[in-house]
């Protein structure tokens, strides 16, 4: 009878061990945002995107990050929407999605339109119309 005490404790024990390493552990995993920005047009910031790039448009300086757009509005920096012609050096890593048109492969993100145009520093991204 005593075996059989001691046998269930250990069991027991060895249950309870097991089940506290597998709570302290966590799985390695990444939460990876797919589809639009978590922003929207007239949002404002009051400090300037984290790893933006400034475009300039028409000699105007607008800012883009992760495919949202950004123009300074005296302090604070406004998402808006692009303009067709602006171009980007990169489209965001997850989310874009491939489109096969009459005028050939077309990315969408978000409701932009975009056709790839090779330059002398690589492709760039330009903007050419919006999906309704």
């Amino acid at each position: 009878m005593k075996k059989i005490v001691l046998i269930l404790a250990a069991m027991a024990f060895v249950g309870t061990v097991h089940q506290a390493e597998g709570a302290t552990r966590r799985p390695r995993t990444a939460t990876i945002r797919i589809g639009g920005p978590r922003w929207h047009v007239g949002m404002r910031l009051a400090k300037r995107p984290h790893r933006c790039v400034v475009i300039r448009f028409r000699d105007i300086p607008y800012y883009y990050a992760a495919g949202v757009y950004y123009r300074k509005v005296g302090k604070v920096y406004e998402v808006i929407l692009p303009e067709i012609g602006m171009q980007v050096p990169e489209l965001p890593e997850y989310g874009v999605r491939t489109i096969e048109t009459d005028d050939g492969i077309r990315f969408v993100y978000d409701g932009v339109i975009y056709k790839a145009v090779p330059t002398k520093k690589g492709v760039k991204y330009e903007v050419v119309g919006f999906m309704e």
